[in-house]
């Protein structure tokens, strides 16, 4: 995963990250503040406009899972985060998290299902 910034200067920063393995705790804090359900259906605009009223209250979970994937960025380049790359990295993380919950079912426990 990777997003682009912009530092103290103005000028363009990347951070790159190769994998993230998200804990229980960050996932139970983003769910809390996002309802992952109910992002499923809809047009664009109007999922869009779902996830801007969960994070208008406040998105601290979902400051945390930032800082938590790039431990670099500052609060001050955060601020900087683009939309489109935020919700793109919120995505690929739960995606990738979706796979291995899947993927240790089918491990774990094959009958259960």
């Amino acid at each position: 995963m990777q997003i682009t910034v912009k530092d103290e200067n103005k000028q363009p920063k990347t951070y790159e990250t190769g994998s993230y393995e998200l804990t229980w705790g960050v996932m139970e804090d983003v769910a809390k503040e996002i309802d992952l359900d109910s992002l499923k259906t809809g047009t664009q605009a109007e999922i869009m406009s779902k996830a801007w009223n969960m994070l208008k209250g406040g998105g601290t979970a979902i400051k945390g899972l930032f800082f938590d994937i790039f431990p670099q960025m500052t609060e001050a380049e955060f601020r900087t985060v683009p939309i489109k790359q935020l919700v793109q990295v919120i995505a690929e993380v739960v995606a990738y998290t979706m796979e291995e919950l899947a993927a240790g079912d089918e491990k774990n426990a094959p009958g259960l299902r």
